[in-house]
């Protein structure tokens, strides 16, 4: 499969004198992240590397960039196809393979785990929550490390073969709270 992805303005650097104005580290970003997966009964996992096709900031504006590949593994502890709620545990391994120069890719390894949550067989809604860890990122008057993740999501079928679906989902650096 494929995602389409789109975010505006998701990472700004503010100074410490509120009268300059914040920089935009990345101000435009358009990408999609092919994946391939697997299943076995309740076990799955799948790569995923994500290619931004354009990302623009306050600084310059480049084409064709690659993210951090992401390998994940996951384990089905109940299936929303036999009860009414699926709960699954997943692992995530990122490798640096994205440009740190444009803020797309992280130093270093990173791993987590988060626990997933679904329900309905026609009409899907789920959620997840997780946590990430690995390489530390310093930057002037912040060091971003592990973070928390969260996602909402939902989808509807289109045609026996293919389903619309939506996710909201945000990071949060544990150094920031």
């Amino acid at each position: 499969g494929v995602w389409a992805h789109y975010a505006r303005k998701p990472l700004l650097y503010r100074y410490t004198n509120p009268n300059r104005e914040p920089l935009h580290l990345v101000r435009d970003l358009w990408s999609l992240t092919p994946h391939a997966g697997w299943t076995n009964r309740h076990w799955f996992g799948a790569v995923h590397l994500p290619i931004h096709g354009m990302v623009g900031s306050d600084l310059e504006r480049a084409w064709g960039v690659l993210g951090d590949a992401r390998f994940t593994a996951g384990h089905t502890l109940a299936d929303r196809n036999v009860r009414p709620l699926g709960v699954a545990v997943v692992a995530d391994v990122s490798a640096p393979t994205g440009s740190e120069s444009l803020w797309l890719g992280r130093s270093g390894f990173r791993a987590g785990a988060a626990l997933h949550a679904a329900s309905g067989r026609q009409m899907v809604v789920g959620g997840s929550v997780g946590i990430m860890a690995g390489s530390l990122e310093d930057l002037p008057g912040f060091r971003a490390g592990t973070t928390v993740h969260w996602r909402l999501s939902g989808s509807m079928p289109l045609a026996p073969a293919h389903r619309l679906g939506a996710e909201v989902h945000a990071n949060h650096t544990l150094s920031a709270w």
